[in-house]
């Protein structure tokens, strides 16, 4: 577990939950906030994906790339994280 080096954070305990979306997903309605999750970020990539296609200044351009490949990398995850049983 990665440990947070922020010097205001109370102790967390190791396999505590870090946010309120991991302790979802780790719940009883886990494949609703997988699925509310999947359709935010694909909410966000769609907003993303239209601000490029109607032109950004250049030096914003490699920010929302990297903004994209985040969520993918977040999509690829979340889909691993829950499992229908």
């Amino acid at each position: 577990m990665m440990k947070l080096l922020l010097p205001d954070a109370p102790p967390v305990a190791p396999d505590a939950p870090l946010s309120d979306l991991e302790a979802r997903l780790q719940g009883p309605d886990a494949l609703a906030a997988q699925k509310e999750a999947l359709e935010r970020i694909a909410a966000l990539e769609q907003r993303l994906r239209t601000a490029l296609a109607e032109g950004v200044p250049p030096a914003d351009y490699p920010a929302l790339v990297s903004v994209l490949d985040a969520c993918q990398a977040a999509r690829e995850v979340l889909t691993m994280a829950v499992r229908a049983p």
